[in-house]
């Protein structure tokens, strides 16, 4: 279904069939990306998704009442990095549940069992749940707080994050004191 230029341009191009949780028409994402992961220090940032999550209040406490003997800094530095642990923890948790309601839901509408429909109803909710997880991750991302809760416009928060990253990347420096 497409040209054999474009084919040649993005060899590595893949198509990706989505399930979309509230209408009957399932997207369709073509993944064009090749860019190698760089890994990279990033400071710590609470990420206010967090606070649904049910085991947060228990990781802090547990975090500060194990260093007890330690200053308050050093404190706070031991639950600034158990907390990240614990994200990328969630967030890993996050993309495996989000694929496996996908696939739940892909399962869902090729049976023809009684109970298909309650089922995808479900599965629906559970995914339109993580959902709103995902789109208050890319609100707090893009640092726009003027759109109303409910608004499922996760594509503009995305382009708002992605946006502001390019706009405060250093594409190169320049040393006027160095010999030209």
């Amino acid at each position: 279904m497409c040209t054999s230029d474009w084919s040649d341009l993005f060899s590595n191009a893949k198509l990706i069939n989505l399930v979309a949780p509230v209408s009957d028409h399932n997207p369709i994402m073509v993944d064009t990306s090749h860019v190698p992961f760089v890994l990279r220090y990033t400071p710590f940032r609470f990420e206010n998704k967090w606070l649904e999550e049910p085991d947060l209040r228990t990781v802090i406490d547990k975090c500060w009442r194990s260093f007890h003997d330690l200053g308050v800094i050093n404190r706070l530095g031991a639950t600034v990095e158990t907390l990240s642990l614990w994200g990328n923890h969630i967030a890993t948790t996050f993309k495996k549940n989000n694929e496996e309601l996908e696939l739940k839901i892909k399962q869902v509408l090729e049976c023809t069992d009684e109970l298909a429909g309650v089922q995808l109803v479900k599965a629906k909710t559970e995914l339109g749940n993580l959902l709103l997880k995902e789109e208050a991750h890319w609100r707090q991302r893009a640092k726009v707080y003027w759109l109303w809760d409910g608004d499922l416009n996760i594509k503009f928060f995305h382009q708002s994050a992605s946006t502001k990253k390019r706009a405060n990347k250093i594409h190169r420096l320049r040393d006027d004191l160095a010999d030209p």
